[in-house]
C-alpha cells in the first residue's frame, strides 16, 4: 500500500499504483538533472556525463534540452510497457517486479545525480 492513496481492490492495482509511483519519481528526478546541470553550467562548471559533454559540445545548450526531452520521453514509455506485462486481477508477474526493480535502481541513481548536480553547483556558487 502507498501512503498516498486508499488500498486498491486488487494486488495488480496496487503494483500499477507502486510503478506509476517510481515513474513519476524518475521523471521528476530527470527534470532537477536538467534545471541543475543547466544552473551548473551556467555558473562555469563543466558537464561531467561524456555522453552529454560531447552533446553539448556539438549543439550546445539547446543540444542538451532535446537530449533530457528524449529521455523523458523514452521514460514515459515504461508505463504502457508495464501495462503490457502486468495483467489486471493477477499478482505482480515476475516481469512487472524486474520492470519495477529496474526503475526504482534508476530512481536512487539519479537521485544521486541530482545530489552531486547540487554539491557541483554549490561549489561553483560560493566564492
Amino acid at each position: 500500500m502507498t501512503w498516498w492513496a486508499p488500498r486498491p481492490a486488487s494486488p495488480s492495482a496496487e503494483a500499477w499504483q507502486d510503478f506509476q509511483a517510481a515513474v513519476a519519481w524518475l521523471l521528476g528526478l530527470q527534470l532537477l538533472d536538467l534545471l541543475t546541470t543547466l544552473g551548473a553550467l551556467s555558473q562555469g562548471a563543466g558537464e561531467g556525463n561524456p555522453f552529454a559533454a560531447a552533446i553539448l559540445d556539438s549543439s550546445g545548450m539547446a543540444g542538451l534540452v532535446q537530449l533530457k526531452l528524449v529521455a523523458l520521453l523514452l521514460m514515459l514509455g515504461w508505463l504502457p510497457a508495464y501495462a503490457m506485462v502486468q495483467r489486471p486481477g493477477q499478482p505482480r508477474s515476475v516481469i512487472a517486479w524486474t520492470m519495477l526493480g529496474l526503475v526504482l535502481v534508476l530512481v536512487v541513481l539519479y537521485s544521486g545525480v541530482v545530489v552531486n548536480n547540487l554539491r557541483v553547483l554549490q561549489l561553483v556558487v560560493q566564492p
